[in-house]
């Protein structure tokens, strides 16, 4: 390991002698972070960037990660094919106490139809506990030899984006913990940097405001809600508490699983049995019901503590008019008093495939935002013929819901449409490029929302 120019920064280049995850590299990481620091408790200091490029990646996630209070973790992973993620990598990730940002960033020769080609740490963190505290950034363009660590203000530039939404994430989590009471104006104006930032501010206004977005977070209540609100919604099959519970049964006709507090689609599976196994609609491989019970534990633990208690609920599928399991979802994105962008996502070889359009289901832009890990294909879909059904519909939710902004999610079945779920902090804008049009848009909507509404309340 070096040391980089610039207070609180390493650089990481570690012996590759060393096991990545190994004591005497962690001890030597602690040493080397001590004299860059000055101090003894320098492995638990503020503002400490951790750098590193190519071969040093897994050394620097296993030591950054493994220590509390370090802000930012910097990746330049190389070119298609290279530095793939050790096979443990995941569990080392999420068995540390460290929380850093982490800045993956890419060279746009590196971009495919729908973000970095090279992904594989990208899709890592998207499943660890710190998918919430990722982000990816392209790097300019340059020679394909050159290394971004060449570049000091291409570094510079990053380590300062970084730091600001590392700032940014602490002014999230003191809106959310203070449930509705009154929070520094420094931590406000430090929340409105982000979308997701003007999400809990939105759900702080409705807190004081004497209400309640918190069913929102429970697919149970969710339900229970726009059934009173007099939305259609998939017949509840089951509800179980503990994974070990699930049995074949449950699945005689195709049932989905789900968590009841889940997101980002962790756990979520449409299963229907085909002899002593589960399968999924379009796909030839079965699943044991002792795996399916390993998985859904897993998925359980990673979302909350609140998930594992609440366990998971069985529903119907929506049925096409053919009878099948629909595998196409619409999503609906509403800012101020009017939805902005709309996305269809189907379900099929084991991957999501997204299609993206304005509201009316027109297309605006190929691919007009880096959506989060769990979204991996870009691909063309046919309009439905009820587009309208279910623009008109979602639209009647995130009225009732009395949001100033937020995702509805709808399916269409031999019926018509059905509602889904509200989300009120959507994961395809968490941290998104800055340069592609939806968040941008989405961001600049939100924010005059925002200003609206503070606008209000001081007169």
């Amino acid at each position: 390991m070096s040391r980089r120019s610039g207070p609180g920064c390493l650089e990481l280049t570690p012996d590759p002698s060393w096991a990545w995850d190994g004591d005497d590299w962690l001890n030597e990481a602690d040493r080397q972070l001590v004299a860059l620091c000055g101090r003894a408790e320098a492995t638990t200091s503020a503002a400490t960037v951790v750098i590193a490029e190519a071969g040093a990646i897994p050394y620097a996630v296993s030591w950054s990660t493994s220590r509390a209070g370090l802000d930012v973790l910097l990746l330049f992973p190389r070119s298609v094919g290279e530095d793939i993620p050790p096979e443990n990598a995941l569990g080392v990730v999420d068995s540390g106490s460290g929380t850093p940002l982490t800045l993956l960033s890419y060279p746009r020769i590196q971009s495919g139809s729908n973000g970095p080609r090279n992904d594989s740490w990208l899709k890592l963190f998207g499943r660890s506990r710190l998918a919430r505290e990722s982000h990816f950034e392209y790097l300019p363009s340059g020679p394909p030899s050159a290394s971004p660590l060449s570049t000091p203000r291409v570094v510079e530039h990053l380590v300062a984006k970084a730091l600001i939404m590392r700032q940014s994430l602490g002014a999230l989590k003191k809106i959310k913990e203070a449930v509705g009471a009154q929070v520094p104006e420094e931590t406000l104006d430090r929340a409105q940097t982000t979308y997701q930032g003007l999400v809990a501010l939105a759900m702080d206004r409705l807190r004081r405001a004497g209400g309640s977005p918190d069913w929102i977070l429970d697919k149970l209540e969710s339900k229970e809600w726009a059934v009173s609100h007099g939305f259609p919604v998939a017949r509840l099959r089951d509800v179980i508490y503990d994974p070990g519970e699930l049995r074949l049964e449950h699945f005689t006709t195709a049932g989905v699983l789900k968590p009841v507090r889940g997101s980002s689609s962790m756990g979520v599976k449409i299963l229907h049995t085909n002899g002593a196994s589960l399968v999924s609609p379009g796909s030839p491989q079965g699943m044991e019901l002792e795996d399916l019970r390993d998985l859904e534990a897993d998925a359980l633990r990673r979302l909350s503590d609140d998930a594992v208690s609440r366990g998971l609920l069985i529903e119907d599928p929506v049925l096409d008019v053919e009878g099948h399991p629909v595998r196409v979802d619409y999503k609906f994105f509403f800012s101020g008093d009017a939805p902005v962008l709309a996305m269809m996502g189907e379900r099929r070889n084991g991957g999501i495939y997204c299609h993206w359009t304005d509201p009316h289901g027109v297309v605006t832009h190929p691919n007009p935002v880096w959506t989060n890990t769990h979204y991996r294909h870009v691909t063309e879909m046919p309009k439905p013929d009820a587009w309208s059904d279910l623009l008109d519909m979602a639209t009647d939710i995130y009225r009732a819901t009395g949001f100033d902004f937020t995702r509805i999610d709808m399916y269409l079945g031999a019926d018509g449409p059905v509602f889904g779920e509200v989300t009120p902090s959507p994961g395809n804008f968490f941290f998104g490029n800055g340069d592609k049009l939806a968040l941008s848009t989405s961001l600049d909507i939100a924010r005059k929302v925002h200003a609206a509404s503070v606008s209000e309340e001081t007169h």
